[in-house]
């Protein structure tokens, strides 16, 4: 198959619709036989496609002077070849140390990073990677060990985004024989042989010994468990994404809101799916939602209790009542003092409180019932008034109710959302609560016969 790479990379460019005539693409290549080999598919095709490719090469620092040696050995590649060369690196050993991550993916952070601003700034159409066919092998046998389920047997992508893997067909053989043929230069990694990365000890024992003792195809046979489970992946993400708008709420950039009713409907698999759009809506990585953290989300659901979950360090699952909030926490401590009337204040998420002196007769006013409009004895408050959010142990006396009552009580009889109870404003005057706004004035500052001065409070969104 070698002799007949290119037209295989053709082929399997149409297949995948991978890249076009005329469009820019930033080939990766670390100096690696698999990045050459891609570079000079790409550099065979480059006139009659009308291609603009340049190369991008990150220095990971990490081998010293050897890794100098492929930054130089990919410049000099570029020179020959009359093509735009970008060059970037980083510590990565500091890298990871301070990110907390392993060096593979301290190396993965920096080197993606590095791709995808030179290809953000220089306006490139796609971005090129040298994965090949043992490479989606050893990926798809090591989610096989951790446990994957669907989505990660599925292995690599041929594309994502701007990313494309046009060698992803190819088997290290084929690449080797194709780099024999046209004598191709190329660099070798000395950490490939080293063990003591998972991903090394499947190439080099584990693929070996299944090879050897099972299968001597193992490696086409888990490319074509990857293609099938792409296959049965693509289907579920098209019933996952109608399944998941079915059960929506509520959607706005920090936070979405399912019906937990509709959501308990659908098959375990597809609730999985669901979870996994709304982590993307959100632009989280949807890979968080390993299995131990879907158990015990499914755990809390089905228990239908009112309680929260730290998924993250920034996102929280909450139950409450029918509703399923994902999103990250509102934990406002806002505080705005009224001092005139009449007077308009911005408050938080885009709210806007407005204050003024109105002489409408009293009937007239009790004929409201706008929630969002409320009406007050002005002889009842002392300025300043002050507008904040809610604090544990608040107490009002709630309009015709006869006593007084705990807020977070009030909360839960009204059946307002755990996660918007923090972002609701409450009016107060001299410590006491005149109005949890939109829902509640207090008796103690209602209008009445005797009122002289009524004071008209008004919530509103500004749009």
């Amino acid at each position: 198959m070698s002799l007949n790479l290119q037209e295989a990379f053709l082929k399997y460019n149409q297949k995948h619709k991978l890249f076009s005539a005329g469009e820019k693409i930033l080939i990766a290549v670390s100096g690696g036989i698999d990045s050459v080999v891609l570079l000079h598919l790409f550099l065979q095709i480059r006139q009659e496609w009308t291609l603009q490719p340049a190369v991008a090469h990150f220095n990971h620092r990490l081998r010293g002077e050897e890794s100098n040696e492929d930054e130089i050995f990919v410049g000099n590649l570029c020179e020959k070849n009359n093509i735009l060369f970008f060059t970037g690196s980083e510590d990565v050993g500091a890298y990871s140390k301070r990110k907390k991550v392993s060096i593979e993916m301290g190396a993965r952070e920096c080197r993606y990073d590095f791709f995808a601003h030179v290809a953000q700034e220089h306006k490139f159409d796609h971005i090129a990677l040298g994965h090949n066919a043992n490479d989606q092998g050893e990926t798809i046998l090591s989610h096989i060990i951790r446990g994957s389920g669907v989505r990660g047997l599925s292995g690599i992508s041929p594309s994502r985004d701007v990313y494309i893997r046009p060698l992803l067909f190819a088997t290290r053989k084929e690449i080797n024989n194709y780099a024999q043929q046209q004598n191709l230069s190329f660099r070798e990694d000395s950490t490939n042989a080293d063990i003591s990365y998972q991903r090394n000890r499947i190439r080099h024992i584990l693929i070996p010994a299944l090879a050897r003792n099972f299968n001597p195809n193992i490696v086409k046979t888990l490319v074509r468990l990857g293609e099938n489970m792409t296959e049965i992946d693509e289907y579920f993400q098209r019933q996952g994404e109608d399944a998941y708008l079915r059960c929506l709420k509520y959607r706005d950039n920090h936070k979405i809101v399912l019906d937990i009713i509709k959501f308990l409907a659908y098959f375990r698999v597809l609730q999985k799916y669901i979870l996994e759009f709304v982590l993307i809506d959100l632009k989280k990585d949807f890979r968080i939602l390993d299995y131990k953290t879907f158990e015990r989300i499914k755990t809390l659901i089905n228990k239908k209790q009112n309680k929260s979950l730290e998924i993250s360090s920034d996102l929280w699952m909450v139950i409450s009542g029918d509703e399923l909030f994902i999103g990250q926490l509102e934990k406002q401590q806002e505080e705005i003092f009224i001092q005139d009337i009449p007077g308009q204040y911005q408050l938080w998420n885009n709210l806007v409180f407005e204050i003024k002196r109105v002489a409408k007769p009293l009937k007239q006013v009790l004929k409201m019932s706008d929630s969002n409009i409320e009406w007050i004895d002005e002889k009842c408050i002392e300025l300043p008034l002050k507008i904040r959010t809610y604090h544990h142990g608040d107490r009002f006396q709630p309009l015709n109710l006869g006593g007084s009552k705990k807020l977070s009580d009030f909360f839960i009889d009204e059946k307002i959302a755990v996660y918007m109870r923090n972002s609701i404003p409450i009016l107060e005057s001299k410590d006491r609560i005149v109005w949890v706004c939109g829902h509640r004035l207090d008796e103690r500052f209602k209008i009445t016969e005797k009122t002289s001065s009524v004071l008209k409070l008004e919530l509103r969104k500004k749009y």
